[in-house]
């Protein structure tokens, strides 16, 4: 019977950069506001920026659930929610933050109405 032992080696200097390397999540994680948002009325330009604080800007953003788009807005990663909205009714819809390096986050759910045209 033989028996085979492997090991990995790595130099000395390297394991302990990897050690004490600190970590871009140390961080607290941003927290998005959570804000009444104001209502959009259809044919009409509308924009409302979600926006955050805590952990480590600058902060990119993005829709997890919910599709503002079929109604004629986009949220841009900057926070902007922006476009003409095309039907009236109500979005729910969850925006998550990101800090810098993209690796802590935090969710809010936002409620908007949109009311027809006048």
């Amino acid at each position: 019977m033989i028996a085979l032992t492997f090991s990995l080696l790595m130099p000395l200097a390297a394991a302990q950069a990897a050690a004490v390397a600190p970590s871009a999540c140390e961080s607290p994680p941003p927290q998005a506001e959570a804000v009444q948002v104001p209502a959009a009325r259809v044919g009409r330009q509308y924009a409302f920026r979600v926006q955050a604080q805590g952990g480590q800007p600058p902060y990119t953003y993005a829709v997890s659930v919910g599709n503002p788009e079929a109604i004629g807005l986009t949220l841009g990663a900057d926070g902007l929610l922006a476009g003409v909205p095309t039907a009236p009714g109500e979005l729910a819809f969850v925006v998550v933050v990101r800090n810098a390096q993209g690796c802590a986050e935090a969710a809010q759910r936002y409620q908007l109405r949109v009311l027809p045209e006048p």
